[in-house]
């Protein structure tokens, strides 16, 4: 049976403390020191700051074993009533609150999961009318409806199997995405090995088809690259570097067409056309991240027409690397360039060349001449790219599409849990499905 509980009288709650800032003799010990910031870990292992044991004899923060859970009392942006579990014994700032369920009453994972799923009624329930922050009677009063203890750790199990889950699908994104930086980087500066030149000057490709993709997990061989210190008669010398034989460095310009006006968003067809903006597409990964019309966005001011295939270039802030192949026609930002590829320009080369780490710091530095950072059509016709065949261009442009549906793919896998997730935390929390023995 489920019982009505108040969080105070079946858990402890422990409010953290600083030490003064003006002792040195209290700061870079042992003694893990935990910040608001320190929530958005979830699952705490570590944190980066320490204070010593005098530190903490002369402050309000008290070392609590794990596990715990840490509630942000408050913080910046999304932090406050944030919460985590603590793998580690630590104390924190007077910003965490740490919580511990009482023996055969309360499992603390549970009320972890618990509390995750309140958010946003955590945030309500603070001080200053949602506004302010948290305090530890605030917490004592919260009310909790618990199933028995042996039913709360069987909940928590599931809950944290799927967050196991959750979290390795995470570290497999991330580690496909550091794959396709570097092997894009190295792509744009040696080529591949099998693009050769042959007797008769004319290029050899690997089969494309090799470059299959089956799902989930799949891996493919890449071609091997060329390699400048044990074949350098493949190379030339440029004013870049080493440059695979066959490629030229030209002027980008030369090889894409930009816009040569706007058009009217308010006015039919091109108010039910999409409209994209920097703010739309994910930094560095050139993934579109929403897709809406410019009558859904209100726009007013003059756009870009884009066609499916041109590249599209945030000029604003070119460090953050916003930029994205089109696959649909519609209009852009006039803060962005809609780079139309010329025949000899492949559309996923070009894309991945000013994702590329030299372009960037090409961008970058160059928007740096004026006092915001913007990189204008004088400034972006002084660059120079290291142009390959169009043939290699489109292999290199494939291998970099395959890599692509690899990182989409298990983002989709991730996000499918993420879903899951919440609906088990919708079931299993308010009892509307049991977990049996």
């Amino acid at each position: 049976m489920w019982t009505k509980e108040l969080l105070g009288e079946v858990a402890t709650v422990e409010v953290g403390g600083t030490p003064s800032t003006d002792v040195s003799a209290y700061w870079g010990g042992q003694v893990p020191w935990m910040v608001s910031g320190d929530v958005h870990r979830n699952r705490v292992a570590h944190v980066d700051g320490r204070i010593t044991e005098l530190g903490l004899s002369a402050s309000n923060a008290k070392i609590i074993d794990p596990p715990a859970v840490a509630v942000a009392l408050a913080g910046q942006g999304k932090t406050r009533g944030t919460v985590a579990l603590t793998l580690i014994p630590l104390c924190t700032n007077q910003s965490v609150a740490l919580i511990r369920g009482k023996s055969n009453v309360l499992d603390t994972t549970y009320l972890f999961h618990d509390l995750k799923s309140r958010y946003e009624e955590l945030r309500a329930r603070s001080s200053g009318g949602g506004r302010g922050g948290l305090t530890k009677a605030i917490l004592e009063a919260l009310p909790l409806h618990l199933p028995p203890i042996e039913e709360q750790r069987r909940i928590a199990n599931v809950l944290d199997t799927n967050d196991d889950l959750i979290a390795k699908s995470a570290s497999v994104v991330a580690k496909l995405r550091q794959l396709k930086t570097g092997l894009m980087n190295d792509l744009l500066m040696f080529g591949l090995a099998d693009c050769g030149t042959a007797g008769n000057n004319e290029l050899r490709f690997n089969d494309v088809n090799d470059l299959s993709f089956d799902g989930v997990g799949a891996s493919f061989n890449v071609p091997p690259l060329r390699a400048p210190r044990t074949h350098p008669e493949q190379f030339t010398n440029s004013h870049i570097g080493p440059l695979p034989k066959g490629w030229e460095i030209v002027r980008l310009l030369d090889h894409v067409d930009l816009p040569s006006g706007q058009v009217d968003p308010r006015q039919a067809p091109y108010r039910d056309w999409p409209l994209i903006g920097p703010d739309h597409i994910e930094g560095g990964t050139g993934r579109l991240l929403q897709i809406s019309t410019a009558a859904e966005q209100g726009a007013i001011s003059g756009k870009y027409v884009f066609q499916s295939g041109d590249v599209l270039y945030s000029k604003i802030r070119p460090n953050l690397r916003k930029v994205t192949l089109a696959t649909f026609d519609g209009l852009c930002s006039a803060d962005m360039y809609p780079m139309r590829p010329r025949p000899t320009m492949d559309s996923y080369y070009l894309l991945i060349s000013l994702l590329g780490e030299r372009f960037s710091r090409f961008a970058t530095a160059v928007s740096m001449r004026s006092g915001f950072p913007k990189i204008n059509r004088e400034e972006l016709a002084e660059f120079m790219i290291a142009r390959p065949p169009i043939q290699e261009q489109q292999l290199i442009g494939q291998i970099a599409r395959v890599h692509d549906m690899r990182i989409r793919a298990e983002e989709t896998y991730r996000d499918k849990l993420i879903l899951q997730k919440e609906g088990l935390m919708a079931d299993l929390l308010t009892g509307l499905v049991r977990v049996c023995k």
